[in-house]
């Protein structure tokens, strides 16, 4: 949990490395593992409320804090999604918390974005435990989408805003006469989704 050493020790020949034939990485159960697509880092999550970043070349931790935001009380598997490389300029990761997901860098920790589902969309039936308790996430290969499932039964796809959308969406607004007050909040509203997911997914510059 706080081997920041790894087998290689201090002098790169086992010098101040840990044994291991006792060692955790949660106070809980691991409950979730996913790796890079290099192979390089191992993420794992636990029900302790922890993700952790192992250095698989030396089995070190990274130490990288990621917070008090993080949930998981479920013994389920949950597993958290790295993007591509392809679509972003550092590791990014998401989390996928009890009614949010949670967008971090890999390295730093630190927490970039919540993507959230609006309030208006109507909610699940109370008969369902936890209806907003995201359950899993995917990448779909060759695209910049990404699917997340909820334990409501649903399944939401998030990408970015194109321009042919932002023109329907405005030429609807005007059939329906709607207050230009209105038009003006809802446009404030759009351009700020456009631009959180902009920054998610904006290509490595070449």
């Amino acid at each position: 949990m706080d081997d920041s050493i790894g087998i290689v020790g201090y002098d790169g020949k086992g010098l101040g490395s840990r044994r291991r034939e006792r060692g955790k990485a949660h106070n809980g159960q691991v409950n979730g593992t996913t790796w890079t697509e290099d192979g390089h880092f191992l993420v794992t999550i636990g029900t302790d409320k922890r993700m952790r970043i192992f250095d698989m070349n030396t089995g070190a931790n990274t130490m990288a804090n990621f917070g008090p935001a993080l949930e998981n009380s479920h013994n389920t598997t949950l597993t958290p999604l790295i993007m591509p490389s392809l679509y972003s300029h550092s590791r990014t990761i998401y989390y996928p918390n009890t009614s949010e997901i949670l967008c971090f860098g890999i390295q730093s920790g630190g927490l970039q974005k919540r993507l959230r589902v609006p309030q208006s969309i109507p909610r699940a039936s109370h008969t369902v435990r936890n209806p907003n308790r995201t359950t899993s996430l995917a990448w779909r290969a060759h695209h910049i989408e990404m699917y997340s499932s909820r334990a409501d039964g649903t399944i939401r796809c998030w990408r970015p805003r194109t321009v042919e959308d932002v023109e329907t969406e405005e030429a609807e607004f005007a059939e329906d006469g709607t207050a230009q007050a209105e038009t003006a909040e809802r446009k404030r509203k759009r351009d700020e989704l456009h631009q959180i997911v902009q920054d998610l997914t904006k290509r490595r510059e070449v």
